[in-house]
């Protein structure tokens, strides 16, 4: 059995859960910008005590950096945290934060397997989610959109459907769309199939306003068959809608 983990990276934290081969689930959450943030509590040995909640594997955080300095080894997920020389101006009370130098959903699958900063990770079904998408369209954040459509079709986004709150008010708010700008085509893009533009297609004939409508004429009382008033035009009944009890009266 292989590692699953599912992440699930925010505006501000990422979350994460993991089973391991050994059935055992585990939890971790870190910032989304990838760093673990905690506070120093006190000295102890050649070591920092911290205020971290973190739950992982031993030694999870070697090689984690806290500005120029590494961490040489850690106990009890991030509780306890000893740095290289580097680092010599601490004291209690101070807020480090911690980074691996991944993306957040790589740096806290490290935390959940126990996978020192710079090594492979083991194999594992990793799955993310993310709000970051729905974060940037609320805030209106992120790259400059377009909207690309058919002719006839530009006010598409501003005239929406009939969901509307004064559905039969005049006065209609003008909505917001997110593109900033519209671009129409004149027609749509052709289709794999070899087409003909309309310009190549033969012209219809053009209606003459003029020309009679057909008018229908029946014969004398008694008569079972119609007749029309146009040339060379037949009406004729088909067998099983004559009459022969009554005669057919003209309208």
């Amino acid at each position: 059995m292989q590692w699953r983990i599912r992440v699930d990276t925010g505006g501000t934290f990422t979350d994460a859960w993991a089973i391991g081969p050994d059935g055992v689930e585990r939890r971790a959450k870190i910032l989304s910008d990838g760093t673990l943030r905690c506070r120093l509590v006190a000295r102890e040995g050649e070591g920092w005590i911290t205020d971290s909640e973190l739950v992982a594997p031993e030694g999870s955080l070697v090689g984690w950096s806290c500005g120029s300095a590494r961490v040489t080894n850690s106990r009890d997920g991030a509780k306890w945290l000893k740095f290289g020389n580097e680092l010599l101006n601490l004291a209690p009370g101070d807020i480090i934060e911690l980074s691996c130098g991944d993306e957040a959903p790589v740096a806290v699958a490290r935390l959940l397997t126990g996978t020192p900063a710079g090594q492979p990770l083991p194999p594992v079904d990793f799955r993310v989610a993310t709000t970051r998408g729905t974060n940037a369209l609320l805030e209106r954040k992120g790259a400059t959109l377009g909207f690309f459509t058919t002719a006839g079709f530009g006010d598409l986004l501003v005239i929406r459907d009939q969901r509307r709150d004064r559905l039969f008010s005049l006065d209609q708010p003008v909505p917001e769309v997110l593109p900033a700008f519209t671009a129409t085509t004149p027609r749509a893009a052709k289709s794999c199939r070899s087409t003909k533009p309309l310009s190549a297609l033969p012209p219809r004939k053009p209606c003459n306003p003029a020309a009679p409508s057909p008018r229908w004429r029946f014969s004398t009382p008694g008569a079972s068959r119609p007749t029309s008033s146009e040339p060379g035009r037949s009406c004729a009944l088909p067998d099983s809608r004559r009459s022969s009890s009554r005669p057919t009266s003209p309208r």
